[in-house]
């Protein structure tokens, strides 16, 4: 309940639900809802509450409880967010080593985590000036996200691909005499829909389904 009311943008009531499941979670040893409960709590506090503090509190709670549960892939998605955390202090270092692990852990076969991994790392060379690692890392989450016929991660993809281009000298040096050709990118059209729903990067490159 808490995670369908936390998509649906309503983040009082998805925050009531989700503490609910932290005191039961705790109660009954459920150390994988824990870790769930805590990790949205978390993102609700950064990109909601705007208390970077509160999200880092709840962070390293939700990865002690993947850690001790020993399930890669909870570990994997709690980093995913966590990365947010040093990022929005722009402690850019502090959030690669965090988004560097989830990507060294996650399984081959996961593509919707390596992709968001990627794509935050993507983001986060964006803001280190390596604009030139961005757009390799940001194609090859692209192309996982083709892969998996995923419209809405394609659709992300495509958005952090145009902020790479747009913010470095590779789009010049490809297309010299104009800036249009970077607009018939595949999915851009759909990217840009996406965009004005609302939403920031940071949500759409780390979070998802449970």
């Amino acid at each position: 309940m808490g995670e369908a009311r936390y998509w649906l943008g309503e983040y009082r009531s998805a925050t009531e639900a989700l503490n609910r499941a932290v005191t039961l979670a705790e109660e009954h040893d459920d150390l994988f809802a824990l870790a769930l409960a805590l990790r949205f709590l978390g993102d609700i506090a950064i990109n909601f509450e705007a208390d970077v503090d509160k999200a880092e509190k709840l962070l390293d709670r939700s990865l002690q409880a993947a850690e001790q549960l020993g399930e890669p892939w909870a570990i994997v998605r709690t980093l995913l967010f966590a990365g947010w955390v040093p990022w929005t202090r722009e402690k850019y270092q502090e959030a690669e080593v965090i988004w560097r692990r989830a990507l060294d852990m996650v399984d081959p076969k996961d593509h919707w985590s390596r992709v968001r991994a990627l794509t935050a790392l993507s983001i986060n060379h964006s803001q280190m000036n390596d604009h030139e690692g961005a757009l390799k890392l940001i194609d090859e989450a692209g192309a996982l996200a083709a892969e998996a016929s995923d419209q809405f991660t394609i659709a992300n993809t495509a958005v952090q691909k145009v902020a790479c281009w747009t913010t470095s000298n590779v789009a010049r040096n490809l297309c010299p005499g104009s800036t249009a050709e970077w607009r018939s990118f595949p999915s851009l059209e759909l990217a840009g829909a996406r965009g004005r729903q609302g939403g920031t990067r940071h949500r759409e490159a780390g979070a998802g389904p449970a």
